[in-house]
Protein backbone atom coordinates (compact mmCIF):
# COMPACT_ATOMS: atom_id res chain seq x y z
CA UNK A 1 0.00 0.00 0.00
CA UNK A 2 1.37 3.24 -0.87
CA UNK A 3 1.82 5.88 1.41
CA UNK A 4 -0.79 8.85 1.87
CA UNK A 5 0.15 12.45 1.27
CA UNK A 6 0.07 13.17 5.12
CA UNK A 7 2.49 9.91 5.42
CA UNK A 8 5.07 11.11 3.05
CA UNK A 9 4.83 14.88 4.09
CA UNK A 10 5.56 13.62 7.86
CA UNK A 11 8.58 11.28 6.69
CA UNK A 12 10.00 14.24 4.59
CA UNK A 13 10.15 16.60 7.35
CA UNK A 14 11.80 13.92 9.65
CA UNK A 15 14.43 13.41 6.87
CA UNK A 16 14.81 17.62 6.82
CA UNK A 17 15.25 17.55 10.34
CA UNK A 18 17.97 14.49 9.64
CA UNK A 19 20.06 16.84 7.25
CA UNK A 20 19.72 20.02 9.08
CA UNK A 21 22.19 18.29 11.93
CA UNK A 22 24.53 17.35 10.29
CA UNK A 23 27.83 19.03 10.38
CA UNK A 24 29.89 17.44 7.25
CA UNK A 25 34.15 17.64 7.60
CA UNK A 26 36.74 16.69 5.32
CA UNK A 27 38.96 13.93 7.79
CA UNK A 28 41.29 11.79 5.35
CA UNK A 29 42.53 11.04 1.76
CA UNK A 30 42.32 7.64 0.91
CA UNK A 31 42.75 5.22 -1.76
CA UNK A 32 39.21 3.90 -3.05
CA UNK A 33 40.29 0.21 -2.51
CA UNK A 34 40.88 1.25 1.61
CA UNK A 35 37.98 3.60 1.47
CA UNK A 36 35.75 1.01 0.36
CA UNK A 37 36.04 -2.44 1.47
CA UNK A 38 34.57 -5.12 -0.67
CA UNK A 39 35.24 -2.82 -3.75
CA UNK A 40 36.03 -5.25 -6.77
CA UNK A 41 39.56 -5.58 -7.54
CA UNK A 42 38.84 -4.51 -10.85
CA UNK A 43 36.23 -2.03 -10.71
CA UNK A 44 35.63 1.55 -12.22
CA UNK A 45 32.55 3.67 -10.30
CA UNK A 46 30.62 6.25 -12.34
CA UNK A 47 28.35 8.44 -12.38
CA UNK A 48 24.52 8.41 -12.68
CA UNK A 49 22.36 5.13 -11.89
CA UNK A 50 23.87 1.70 -12.92
CA UNK A 51 24.57 1.54 -17.01
CA UNK A 52 22.13 -0.10 -19.08
CA UNK A 53 23.45 -3.43 -20.73
CA UNK A 54 23.32 -3.69 -24.24
CA UNK A 55 20.11 -4.08 -25.98
CA UNK A 56 18.35 -3.97 -22.68
CA UNK A 57 17.27 -1.65 -19.47
CA UNK A 58 18.40 -0.58 -17.00
CA UNK A 59 18.87 -3.61 -14.30
CA UNK A 60 15.85 -4.74 -12.37
CA UNK A 61 15.65 -3.36 -8.84
CA UNK A 62 15.71 -5.38 -5.95
CA UNK A 63 12.64 -6.32 -3.74
CA UNK A 64 12.79 -4.89 -0.44
CA UNK A 65 14.99 -7.06 1.78
CA UNK A 66 15.86 -9.21 -1.64
CA UNK A 67 19.45 -9.51 -2.73
CA UNK A 68 20.94 -7.32 -5.12
CA UNK A 69 20.90 -9.01 -8.47
CA UNK A 70 24.50 -9.59 -9.25
CA UNK A 71 25.49 -7.67 -12.94
CA UNK A 72 26.16 -10.04 -15.57
CA UNK A 73 30.05 -9.47 -16.85
CA UNK A 74 29.41 -8.04 -20.62
CA UNK A 75 30.42 -4.70 -20.93
CA UNK A 76 27.70 -2.26 -20.25
CA UNK A 77 26.64 -0.05 -22.91
CA UNK A 78 28.25 3.79 -22.45
CA UNK A 79 28.51 7.05 -23.56
CA UNK A 80 32.01 8.14 -25.08
CA UNK A 81 33.30 10.58 -22.84
CA UNK A 82 32.48 7.94 -19.80
CA UNK A 83 33.95 5.41 -22.21
CA UNK A 84 37.15 7.39 -22.71
CA UNK A 85 37.42 8.11 -18.85
CA UNK A 86 37.58 4.78 -18.12
CA UNK A 87 40.44 3.77 -20.76
CA UNK A 88 42.61 6.32 -18.74
CA UNK A 89 41.83 4.68 -15.35
CA UNK A 90 42.93 1.60 -17.15
CA UNK A 91 46.14 2.79 -18.68
CA UNK A 92 46.45 4.39 -14.75
CA UNK A 93 45.85 1.26 -13.17
CA UNK A 94 48.20 -1.08 -15.64
CA UNK A 95 45.79 -3.38 -16.54
CA UNK A 96 46.35 -2.64 -19.84
CA UNK A 97 48.84 -0.83 -21.85
CA UNK A 98 46.78 0.39 -24.98
CA UNK A 99 43.51 2.78 -25.72
CA UNK A 100 42.39 -1.12 -27.64
CA UNK A 101 43.09 -3.27 -25.16
CA UNK A 102 41.83 -0.69 -22.23
CA UNK A 103 38.26 -0.84 -24.34
CA UNK A 104 38.34 -4.72 -24.92
CA UNK A 105 38.78 -4.76 -20.77
CA UNK A 106 35.74 -2.40 -21.12
CA UNK A 107 33.45 -4.47 -23.28
CA UNK A 108 34.37 -7.50 -22.58
CA UNK A 109 32.86 -7.41 -18.85
CA UNK A 110 36.24 -8.11 -17.58
CA UNK A 111 36.01 -4.52 -15.94
CA UNK A 112 33.07 -4.01 -13.33
CA UNK A 113 31.34 -0.84 -13.99
CA UNK A 114 29.73 0.29 -10.96
CA UNK A 115 27.48 3.19 -9.80
CA UNK A 116 29.48 5.05 -8.05
CA UNK A 117 26.73 6.86 -5.63
CA UNK A 118 26.10 2.91 -4.86
CA UNK A 119 29.17 3.09 -2.54
CA UNK A 120 28.73 6.25 -0.95
CA UNK A 121 30.86 8.09 -3.70
CA UNK A 122 29.93 11.43 -6.10
CA UNK A 123 32.14 11.55 -9.26
CA UNK A 124 31.60 14.54 -11.81
CA UNK A 125 30.65 14.74 -15.08
CA UNK A 126 32.56 11.26 -17.09
CA UNK A 127 34.81 11.04 -14.28
CA UNK A 128 35.74 7.10 -13.30
CA UNK A 129 37.22 6.14 -10.02
CA UNK A 130 40.07 3.46 -9.78
CA UNK A 131 40.58 1.64 -6.91
CA UNK A 132 44.10 3.40 -6.92
CA UNK A 133 42.31 6.57 -6.89
CA UNK A 134 42.87 8.56 -4.04
CA UNK A 135 39.66 9.83 -2.47
CA UNK A 136 38.27 13.10 -0.20
CA UNK A 137 36.65 11.09 2.98
CA UNK A 138 33.85 13.49 4.43
CA UNK A 139 32.27 12.30 7.80
CA UNK A 140 29.45 13.91 9.56
CA UNK A 141 31.52 16.06 12.89
CA UNK A 142 28.47 15.74 14.97
CA UNK A 143 28.19 12.24 14.61
CA UNK A 144 31.33 11.02 13.49
CA UNK A 145 31.17 7.71 16.44
CA UNK A 146 28.14 6.51 15.20
CA UNK A 147 28.06 3.57 13.48
CA UNK A 148 27.24 3.21 9.77
CA UNK A 149 23.91 1.66 8.22
CA UNK A 150 24.83 -1.66 6.70
CA UNK A 151 25.07 -1.03 3.03
CA UNK A 152 25.97 2.28 3.33
CA UNK A 153 29.15 4.10 2.34
CA UNK A 154 32.09 2.34 2.35
CA UNK A 155 31.15 -0.36 0.84
CA UNK A 156 29.01 -1.71 3.55
CA UNK A 157 31.79 -1.76 6.43
CA UNK A 158 31.70 -0.23 10.00
CA UNK A 159 32.66 2.91 11.02
CA UNK A 160 31.12 6.50 10.75
CA UNK A 161 28.69 6.74 7.64
CA UNK A 162 31.08 8.37 5.39
CA UNK A 163 31.06 10.33 1.63
CA UNK A 164 33.32 10.44 -0.88
CA UNK A 165 34.63 11.83 -3.82
CA UNK A 166 37.86 12.03 -5.88
CA UNK A 167 40.06 14.84 -5.77
CA UNK A 168 39.54 17.93 -8.54
CA UNK A 169 41.26 17.23 -11.88
CA UNK A 170 42.08 20.89 -11.75
CA UNK A 171 43.23 22.03 -15.47
CA UNK A 172 43.22 19.62 -18.67
CA UNK A 173 44.14 16.80 -19.00
CA UNK A 174 41.39 15.62 -16.00
CA UNK A 175 38.98 12.45 -16.31
CA UNK A 176 35.95 14.65 -15.65
CA UNK A 177 36.45 16.09 -19.14
CA UNK A 178 36.00 12.55 -20.73
CA UNK A 179 38.56 12.82 -23.58
CA UNK A 180 41.80 10.91 -24.53
CA UNK A 181 43.50 14.19 -25.59
CA UNK A 182 47.37 14.29 -24.33
CA UNK A 183 46.59 10.92 -22.99
CA UNK A 184 50.08 9.92 -22.01
CA UNK A 185 50.76 13.37 -19.98
CA UNK A 186 47.02 12.91 -18.58
CA UNK A 187 48.09 9.24 -17.21
CA UNK A 188 51.36 10.97 -16.19
CA UNK A 189 49.87 13.51 -14.07
CA UNK A 190 47.02 11.15 -12.73
CA UNK A 191 50.19 9.07 -10.61
CA UNK A 192 51.58 12.34 -9.68
CA UNK A 193 48.11 13.40 -8.43
CA UNK A 194 47.32 10.07 -6.91
CA UNK A 195 50.42 9.65 -5.62
CA UNK A 196 52.80 12.17 -4.10
CA UNK A 197 50.47 15.54 -4.20
CA UNK A 198 47.46 13.21 -2.11
CA UNK A 199 49.96 12.60 0.15
CA UNK A 200 51.15 15.80 0.54
CA UNK A 201 47.59 17.28 1.01
CA UNK A 202 46.83 14.25 3.52
CA UNK A 203 49.44 15.70 5.60
CA UNK A 204 48.73 19.24 5.48
CA UNK A 205 44.56 18.27 5.91
CA UNK A 206 45.94 16.69 9.28
CA UNK A 207 48.24 19.65 10.10
CA UNK A 208 45.06 22.12 9.01
CA UNK A 209 42.90 20.07 11.02
CA UNK A 210 45.10 19.72 14.02
CA UNK A 211 45.52 23.47 14.14
CA UNK A 212 41.61 24.77 14.11
CA UNK A 213 41.57 22.27 17.08
CA UNK A 214 44.00 23.90 18.72
CA UNK A 215 46.32 21.00 19.24
CA UNK A 216 43.47 18.49 19.93
CA UNK A 217 43.02 15.23 18.18
CA UNK A 218 42.04 16.27 14.41
CA UNK A 219 39.20 16.17 13.45
CA UNK A 220 39.10 17.78 9.85
CA UNK A 221 38.42 20.80 7.87
CA UNK A 222 35.13 21.76 8.40
CA UNK A 223 32.79 22.83 4.99
CA UNK A 224 29.76 24.31 6.22
CA UNK A 225 32.13 27.68 6.65
CA UNK A 226 33.38 27.26 2.98
CA UNK A 227 30.45 27.19 1.33
CA UNK A 228 29.44 30.26 3.37
CA UNK A 229 32.08 31.94 1.99
CA UNK A 230 31.00 31.04 -1.65
CA UNK A 231 27.23 32.06 -0.98
CA UNK A 232 28.77 35.38 0.57
CA UNK A 233 31.03 36.28 -2.59
CA UNK A 234 27.81 35.69 -4.80
CA UNK A 235 28.67 31.92 -5.60
CA UNK A 236 25.33 29.47 -5.72
CA UNK A 237 28.17 26.55 -4.77
CA UNK A 238 27.70 24.68 -8.05
CA UNK A 239 28.78 26.46 -11.65
CA UNK A 240 30.62 28.74 -8.81
CA UNK A 241 32.65 27.71 -6.12
CA UNK A 242 35.99 29.94 -6.08
CA UNK A 243 35.98 32.13 -3.42
CA UNK A 244 35.35 28.72 -1.06
CA UNK A 245 38.68 27.08 -3.23
CA UNK A 246 40.47 30.09 -2.37
CA UNK A 247 39.47 30.28 1.49
CA UNK A 248 40.04 25.96 1.16
CA UNK A 249 43.66 26.70 -0.53
CA UNK A 250 44.35 29.35 2.93
CA UNK A 251 44.14 26.62 5.21
CA UNK A 252 45.65 24.20 3.58
CA UNK A 253 48.86 26.09 2.03
CA UNK A 254 50.48 26.62 5.06
CA UNK A 255 51.15 23.18 6.17
CA UNK A 256 52.66 21.98 2.79
CA UNK A 257 55.90 23.38 3.45
CA UNK A 258 57.71 22.60 6.92
CA UNK A 259 57.05 24.51 9.74
CA UNK A 260 56.98 24.49 13.62
CA UNK A 261 60.34 22.72 13.65
CA UNK A 262 58.85 20.10 11.16
CA UNK A 263 61.52 18.61 8.90
CA UNK A 264 60.52 16.82 5.45
CA UNK A 265 62.24 14.48 3.41
CA UNK A 266 63.80 15.12 -0.28
CA UNK A 267 60.61 13.40 -1.78
CA UNK A 268 58.24 15.18 0.91
CA UNK A 269 59.41 18.69 0.09
CA UNK A 270 59.66 17.59 -4.05
CA UNK A 271 55.62 16.48 -3.42
CA UNK A 272 54.68 19.52 -1.34
CA UNK A 273 55.77 21.65 -3.78
CA UNK A 274 53.90 20.08 -6.54
CA UNK A 275 50.57 20.19 -4.23
CA UNK A 276 51.41 23.79 -4.09
CA UNK A 277 51.49 24.23 -7.78
CA UNK A 278 48.18 22.04 -8.20
CA UNK A 279 45.89 24.44 -5.83
CA UNK A 280 46.94 27.11 -8.01
CA UNK A 281 45.94 25.18 -11.21
CA UNK A 282 42.46 23.93 -9.27
CA UNK A 283 39.96 27.31 -9.39
CA UNK A 284 37.02 24.93 -8.85
CA UNK A 285 38.91 22.65 -6.22
CA UNK A 286 36.10 22.87 -3.84
CA UNK A 287 33.40 21.55 -5.59
CA UNK A 288 34.45 18.27 -5.49
CA UNK A 289 34.57 18.41 -2.30
CA UNK A 290 31.25 19.86 -1.07
CA UNK A 291 29.85 17.25 -3.88
CA UNK A 292 31.05 14.98 -1.70
CA UNK A 293 29.53 16.99 1.57
CA UNK A 294 26.48 17.46 0.15
CA UNK A 295 26.31 14.01 -0.21
CA UNK A 296 27.32 13.56 3.52
CA UNK A 297 24.67 16.00 4.39
CA UNK A 298 21.68 13.60 2.33
CA UNK A 299 22.46 10.23 3.54
CA UNK A 300 21.42 11.56 6.56
CA UNK A 301 17.66 11.48 5.31
CA UNK A 302 18.65 7.62 4.01
CA UNK A 303 16.32 4.88 5.47
CA UNK A 304 13.26 7.19 6.69
CA UNK A 305 10.49 5.07 6.08
CA UNK A 306 7.70 6.77 3.33
CA UNK A 307 10.01 10.00 2.81
CA UNK A 308 10.09 11.17 -0.78
CA UNK A 309 13.58 13.28 0.00
CA UNK A 310 15.50 13.35 -3.07
CA UNK A 311 19.00 11.42 -1.74
CA UNK A 312 20.68 10.41 -4.48
CA UNK A 313 20.48 11.60 -8.51
CA UNK A 314 22.48 11.78 -10.86
CA UNK A 315 23.38 11.28 -14.67
CA UNK A 316 25.85 8.96 -16.87
CA UNK A 317 24.82 10.61 -20.49
CA UNK A 318 21.89 7.64 -21.26
CA UNK A 319 20.29 7.36 -18.38
CA UNK A 320 19.57 10.08 -14.97
CA UNK A 321 18.63 8.31 -11.72
CA UNK A 322 17.07 9.03 -8.51
CA UNK A 323 17.01 7.89 -4.91
CA UNK A 324 14.37 8.74 -2.13
CA UNK A 325 15.16 8.47 1.42
CA UNK A 326 12.68 6.26 1.67
CA UNK A 327 14.64 3.73 -0.13
CA UNK A 328 13.18 1.59 -2.94
CA UNK A 329 16.32 1.54 -5.46
CA UNK A 330 16.87 3.84 -8.36
CA UNK A 331 14.29 4.93 -10.41
CA UNK A 332 15.84 6.16 -14.10
CA UNK A 333 14.96 7.96 -17.55
CA UNK A 334 16.17 8.80 -20.79
CA UNK A 335 19.19 11.26 -20.30
CA UNK A 336 18.66 14.72 -22.01
CA UNK A 337 20.94 17.44 -22.71
CA UNK A 338 20.74 19.90 -20.33
CA UNK A 339 19.09 22.78 -21.70
CA UNK A 340 19.33 25.95 -22.98
CA UNK A 341 23.24 25.62 -23.70
CA UNK A 342 25.22 28.38 -23.64
CA UNK A 343 28.12 26.66 -25.93
CA UNK A 344 31.85 27.43 -25.14
CA UNK A 345 35.48 27.57 -26.49
CA UNK A 346 35.76 23.53 -25.86
CA UNK A 347 37.93 22.73 -22.41
CA UNK A 348 39.47 19.39 -21.73
CA UNK A 349 40.22 18.26 -25.43
CA UNK A 350 41.18 18.66 -28.76
CA UNK A 351 40.81 22.67 -29.58
CA UNK A 352 37.70 22.52 -32.21
CA UNK A 353 39.46 24.13 -35.65
CA UNK A 354 38.13 28.11 -35.96
CA UNK A 355 35.62 29.10 -38.50
CA UNK A 356 36.49 30.17 -41.75
CA UNK A 357 37.28 33.82 -41.62
CA UNK A 358 36.84 34.22 -37.74
CA UNK A 359 39.06 34.80 -34.74
CA UNK A 360 39.40 34.96 -31.20
CA UNK A 361 36.93 33.21 -28.23
CA UNK A 362 33.87 33.92 -30.05
CA UNK A 363 35.57 32.03 -33.49
CA UNK A 364 36.17 28.89 -30.57
CA UNK A 365 32.73 28.93 -29.50
CA UNK A 366 30.87 29.35 -32.95
CA UNK A 367 33.54 26.31 -34.08
CA UNK A 368 32.64 24.31 -31.03
CA UNK A 369 28.96 24.92 -31.39
CA UNK A 370 28.97 23.21 -34.96
CA UNK A 371 31.09 20.55 -33.66
CA UNK A 372 29.24 19.46 -30.93
CA UNK A 373 25.86 20.08 -33.11
CA UNK A 374 27.29 17.35 -35.60
CA UNK A 375 27.96 15.08 -33.17
CA UNK A 376 25.53 15.86 -30.67
CA UNK A 377 26.58 16.50 -27.13
CA UNK A 378 26.45 14.23 -24.19
CA UNK A 379 22.85 13.80 -22.56
CA UNK A 380 22.94 14.68 -18.80
CA UNK A 381 25.86 13.68 -16.82
CA UNK A 382 27.44 13.54 -13.05
CA UNK A 383 26.83 12.92 -9.38
CA UNK A 384 26.95 16.83 -9.28
CA UNK A 385 23.67 17.12 -9.53
CA UNK A 386 23.30 16.41 -5.78
CA UNK A 387 24.38 19.89 -4.95
CA UNK A 388 21.42 20.84 -6.50
CA UNK A 389 19.18 18.14 -5.05
CA UNK A 390 20.51 19.08 -1.72
CA UNK A 391 19.14 23.14 -2.47
CA UNK A 392 22.43 24.93 -3.99
CA UNK A 393 22.83 25.13 -7.65
CA UNK A 394 19.74 25.94 -9.52
CA UNK A 395 17.60 26.10 -6.28
CA UNK A 396 19.50 29.16 -5.69
CA UNK A 397 19.89 30.79 -9.38
CA UNK A 398 17.86 29.12 -11.14
CA UNK A 399 19.53 29.83 -14.64
CA UNK A 400 23.05 30.32 -15.19
CA UNK A 401 23.97 33.73 -16.59
CA UNK A 402 23.37 32.51 -19.94
CA UNK A 403 21.90 34.36 -22.65
CA UNK A 404 18.48 36.11 -22.57
CA UNK A 405 15.99 33.36 -23.41
CA UNK A 406 17.58 30.78 -21.07
CA UNK A 407 16.49 33.82 -18.24
CA UNK A 408 12.81 32.59 -18.53
CA UNK A 409 13.15 28.76 -19.38
CA UNK A 410 14.25 27.07 -16.18
CA UNK A 411 11.15 28.78 -14.87
CA UNK A 412 10.95 29.39 -11.21
CA UNK A 413 7.88 26.92 -9.64
CA UNK A 414 5.11 28.10 -7.03
CA UNK A 415 6.60 28.10 -3.32
CA UNK A 416 10.39 27.40 -2.10
CA UNK A 417 11.62 23.40 -2.71
CA UNK A 418 13.88 23.34 0.03
CA UNK A 419 11.84 21.69 2.49
CA UNK A 420 14.14 23.75 5.93
CA UNK A 421 15.65 26.53 6.17
CA UNK A 422 19.70 26.17 7.36
CA UNK A 423 20.82 28.39 9.81
CA UNK A 424 24.11 28.50 8.93
CA UNK A 425 23.99 29.22 5.23
CA UNK A 426 22.39 32.40 3.99
CA UNK A 427 22.29 33.76 0.14
CA UNK A 428 22.60 36.88 0.30
CA UNK A 429 22.37 38.80 -3.15
CA UNK A 430 20.98 35.57 -5.03
CA UNK A 431 17.70 35.51 -7.08
CA UNK A 432 15.92 32.44 -5.18
CA UNK A 433 13.20 30.19 -7.15
CA UNK A 434 10.34 32.22 -5.48
CA UNK A 435 11.63 35.58 -6.48
CA UNK A 436 9.45 37.48 -8.79
CA UNK A 437 11.03 39.37 -11.45
CA UNK A 438 14.30 37.83 -12.85
CA UNK A 439 16.53 41.25 -11.28
CA UNK A 440 14.74 41.21 -7.98
CA UNK A 441 17.43 41.09 -5.15
CA UNK A 442 16.97 38.75 -2.01
CA UNK A 443 18.59 37.45 0.91
CA UNK A 444 17.59 34.63 3.42
CA UNK A 445 18.25 31.36 4.90
CA UNK A 446 18.65 28.46 2.03
CA UNK A 447 16.69 25.78 2.48
CA UNK A 448 17.88 22.71 2.18
CA UNK A 449 15.96 19.17 1.41
CA UNK A 450 13.71 18.66 -1.90
CA UNK A 451 10.44 16.57 -1.82
CA UNK A 452 9.94 14.39 -4.72
CA UNK A 453 6.27 14.16 -3.96
CA UNK A 454 5.97 17.96 -3.45
CA UNK A 455 7.79 18.62 -6.70
CA UNK A 456 4.98 16.92 -8.09
CA UNK A 457 2.47 18.51 -6.70
CA UNK A 458 3.32 21.54 -8.40
CA UNK A 459 1.11 22.10 -11.13
CA UNK A 460 2.37 20.57 -14.95
CA UNK A 461 1.80 23.76 -16.10
CA UNK A 462 3.96 25.75 -13.78
CA UNK A 463 7.48 24.15 -15.44
CA UNK A 464 5.93 23.33 -18.96
CA UNK A 465 5.36 25.17 -21.97
CA UNK A 466 1.49 24.43 -23.45
CA UNK A 467 1.99 21.41 -25.56
CA UNK A 468 2.91 21.99 -29.38
CA UNK A 469 -0.69 22.06 -31.28
CA UNK A 470 -0.56 20.73 -34.47
CA UNK A 471 -0.01 22.74 -37.85
CA UNK A 472 -3.36 23.26 -40.14
CA UNK A 473 -2.26 21.98 -43.84
CA UNK A 474 -3.94 22.86 -47.03
CA UNK A 475 -3.57 21.62 -50.42
CA UNK A 476 -1.89 24.08 -53.29
CA UNK A 477 -5.18 25.88 -53.61
CA UNK A 478 -6.04 26.77 -50.19
CA UNK A 479 -8.95 23.99 -50.08
CA UNK A 480 -8.70 20.19 -49.62
CA UNK A 481 -5.91 19.08 -46.73
CA UNK A 482 -2.68 17.93 -48.39
CA UNK A 483 -0.52 15.53 -46.87
CA UNK A 484 0.30 15.85 -43.17
CA UNK A 485 3.54 16.92 -42.10
CA UNK A 486 4.59 15.20 -39.35
CA UNK A 487 4.73 17.22 -36.38
CA UNK A 488 7.72 17.71 -33.88
CA UNK A 489 6.81 15.66 -30.84
CA UNK A 490 6.96 18.23 -27.79
CA UNK A 491 9.59 16.70 -24.84
CA UNK A 492 8.40 14.59 -22.34
CA UNK A 493 7.41 16.92 -19.19
CA UNK A 494 10.17 18.02 -16.75
CA UNK A 495 9.63 19.05 -13.15
CA UNK A 496 10.90 22.31 -11.01
CA UNK A 497 13.89 20.54 -10.11
CA UNK A 498 16.64 22.24 -12.01
CA UNK A 499 20.38 21.52 -11.60
CA UNK A 500 22.79 23.74 -13.25
CA UNK A 501 25.55 21.42 -15.55
CA UNK A 502 28.07 21.37 -17.80
CA UNK A 503 27.70 20.21 -21.58
CA UNK A 504 30.17 17.61 -22.79
CA UNK A 505 30.66 16.57 -26.60
CA UNK A 506 29.12 13.39 -26.79
CA UNK A 507 31.80 12.35 -29.31
CA UNK A 508 34.10 12.44 -25.99
CA UNK A 509 36.57 14.74 -28.01
CA UNK A 510 36.22 18.14 -27.38
CA UNK A 511 35.14 18.05 -23.53
CA UNK A 512 33.32 20.35 -22.25
CA UNK A 513 31.58 22.21 -24.92
CA UNK A 514 29.00 24.77 -23.27
CA UNK A 515 26.98 25.07 -19.88
CA UNK A 516 23.43 24.78 -19.57
CA UNK A 517 20.04 23.90 -16.79
CA UNK A 518 19.08 19.98 -16.48
CA UNK A 519 15.45 19.78 -15.33
CA UNK A 520 14.57 16.43 -13.76
CA UNK A 521 11.78 14.67 -15.82
CA UNK A 522 8.47 14.14 -13.82
CA UNK A 523 8.27 10.84 -15.19
CA UNK A 524 11.31 9.31 -13.00
CA UNK A 525 10.03 11.36 -9.63
CA UNK A 526 7.14 9.43 -10.25
CA UNK A 527 8.72 6.00 -10.74
CA UNK A 528 10.71 7.25 -7.87
CA UNK A 529 7.59 7.84 -5.40
CA UNK A 530 5.55 4.92 -6.63
CA UNK A 531 8.38 2.60 -5.35
CA UNK A 532 8.00 4.06 -1.96
CA UNK A 533 5.07 1.47 -1.82
CA UNK A 534 7.28 -1.28 -2.41
CA UNK A 535 9.30 -0.57 0.95
CA UNK A 536 6.00 -0.98 3.23
CA UNK A 537 5.14 -3.86 5.34
CA UNK A 538 2.56 -5.97 4.04
CA UNK A 539 -0.43 -5.55 6.27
Amino acid sequence: MAPTPEQIAAADAQAAAAMLAVQPVWTDLLPAREALPGLPPRALLHAGPPLPLPCTGPPPMARPGAPLPAMPRVGPSMTAPMMNSAVVAILFEGWADSVDAARRLVTGGEVEMLAAQDWGVVTPLACVVSPSMVLQVVEDAAAAAAPAAAGAGGGGGGGPLRAFSPIQGGAPPAPRFGTLHDLEAHVTKLKQLHGPIAAALRRALHAAAATSAGGAAAKGIQLLPLAAASLAAGEECHAATTAATAALRGLLQPHLEPAGGGVLSAAEAAAAKEAVAFLASAPSLFLNLWMAGCKRVLMAAEGTADSSVVTAVGGNGLMVGVKLAGGGGWAGVGAAAPEPRAMTAPVGGAPAPPAPGATGEGAAATAAAAAAAAGAVSGAMGDSMVVDALGFGAQLEPALPLPAPALASPAAAPGALGLAAHPALSQPGFVPATAAGAGAAASGPVRIGISAAAVLAIPIEATNPPALAPAPTTGEAGGAAGPRRPQPRPPPPVSALAINLSVLDGKGQLGIVGRGVYRVPREVLQQAVQLLAFMRPSP
